[in-house]
């Protein structure tokens, strides 16, 4: 395995790894949700249905993209353009994420904290891939 397919091993298993822990706040109860929305400072929790099926659909959705993440580590060649497309994908999702959450107001703590990281990891993930899955050359081609 060379250093560059390493590294997006390593890069694809500690985000699927970071999203994984997102499992717990499918199942918590919903006073759990409040208080961190309060700790945050976002003030009062809403109330509503809707409110807790967005908050526990969300953390569903970063279990399965966790998942995703290691299931594509398995075979770093076979998943290659699935690799590429999760580059791609997290750079636009980086994107839209940094003007939603500039639209929404956000802190500037919550707005750097979500689309940037996103945009890098998906430029990241691009980089080792391309470099992971380079066809092996034996040296300098020979002349014809």
């Amino acid at each position: 395995m060379t250093i560059a397919q390493r590294l997006l091993r390593l890069v694809l298993r500690v985000t699927g790894a970071a999203l994984l822990l997102a499992a717990p706040f499918v199942f918590v109860p919903r006073t759990w949700h409040a208080a961190i929305h309060e700790r945050l400072g976002f003030g009062p929790y809403p109330d509503g249905p809707v409110i807790d099926y967005l908050v526990r659909s969300v953390s569903a959705m970063y279990v399965l993209s966790g998942l995703f993440c290691w299931l594509v580590t398995t075979d770093l060649r076979r998943y290659g353009p699935t690799i590429i497309f999760l580059g791609a994908a997290s750079v636009a999702f980086g994107i839209l994420m940094t003007a939603v959450d500039a639209l929404l107001g956000l802190p500037w703590w919550w707005l750097a904290g979500e689309g940037p990281p996103a945009v890098v990891l998906g430029v990241i993930l691009i980089l080792l891939e391309r470099a992971a899955n380079r066809p092996a050359t034996d040296g300098p081609a020979a002349p014809e």
